[in-house]
């Protein structure tokens, strides 16, 4: 059986139960609280989880579809810790003190969300301690010596941070 454990910020819990009410949300789940940083407040929504398998799920990408979801739960069932990617298409360049260089997109991807794990897997890595490298829990399990497994994403599965990534996700809905 599946949980949905959501962190939140102390200040935001009154306007998720306004959220609840005004759009009749009945899915069953539990509300923990967040952090300082997301590695807290995904440590903290562990001590709650149970079963054999952890997805964790940024709430900026709303527009996850079930492909990409599904794909996580099969291969997670093989491999202890599986991501979404999807290709850069764009050229990068590499930041050299003040000028860049040129590297081959093709060794890049962008990394989504959900992240899978076996729970052990995760639980485990959650035992080392916070640095400024950890941008997501596939880094913090990789460092623990567990190689993390792709499985293709979808380009609309964008991270909303910006005014802008808001405008693009609101046509993509349309």
């Amino acid at each position: 059986k599946a949980q949905i454990i959501l962190t939140l910020p102390e200040e935001w819990k009154i306007h998720w139960e306004e959220l609840i009410q005004e759009h009749d949300f009945r899915i069953p789940h539990r509300i923990v609280s967040g952090g300082e940083r997301r590695y807290d407040s995904i440590k903290n929504a562990l001590g709650h989880c149970y079963g054999d398998y952890i997805m964790v799920h940024d709430g900026v990408r709303p527009l996850v579809n079930h492909e990409t979801l599904k794909a996580c739960i099969i291969e997670v069932k093989f491999k202890d810790a599986v991501i979404p990617i999807i290709p850069i298409n764009e050229s990068i360049r590499r930041m050299e003190d003040r000028t860049t260089k040129a590297v081959n997109r093709e060794d890049y991807v962008i990394v989504q969300t959900p992240q899978c794990f076996k729970r052990d897997v995760l639980l485990n890595a959650y035992d080392q301690p916070y640095h400024d490298g950890i941008t997501d829990d596939a880094t913090l399990v990789e460092e623990s010596g567990v190689p993390i497994h792709c499985v293709q994403g979808n380009p609309e599965n964008i991270k909303i941070t910006t005014r802008a990534d808001l405008s693009y996700a609101e046509q993509l809905l349309k």
